[in-house]
């Protein structure tokens, strides 16, 4: 999916930003990769968010289309069932 390789790829930059503000020695720069690393956990969380929203709708989707082929199956067994049961009594 989409959205596993975007949080994939913001997880591999966060832990870049996390590893050279460890290793900076300016003050500023710091803060500076501390902004950045903030901005990149939103925006991780923000497409866990859109993850888990893609994942309720498939499964309400998968949930309805189940339905419709339990639907389309009873009527196809109550079929069956009446052109057995004429079969029989002819």
């Amino acid at each position: 999916m989409k959205v596993d390789d975007k949080i994939n790829k913001l997880e591999r930059e966060l832990a870049e930003l996390n590893r050279k503000r460890d290793n900076s020695a300016d003050l500023a720069e710091r803060r500076d990769l501390h902004k950045k690393i903030q901005k990149a956990e939103l925006d991780i969380e923000k497409l866990r968010i859109e993850q888990i929203k893609l994942k309720e709708e498939a499964f309400t989707k998968k949930q309805k289309d189940l339905e419709e082929l339990d639907v389309k199956f009873e009527m196809t067994t109550e079929e069956r069932l009446i052109a057995v049961t004429h079969f029989r009594i002819i």
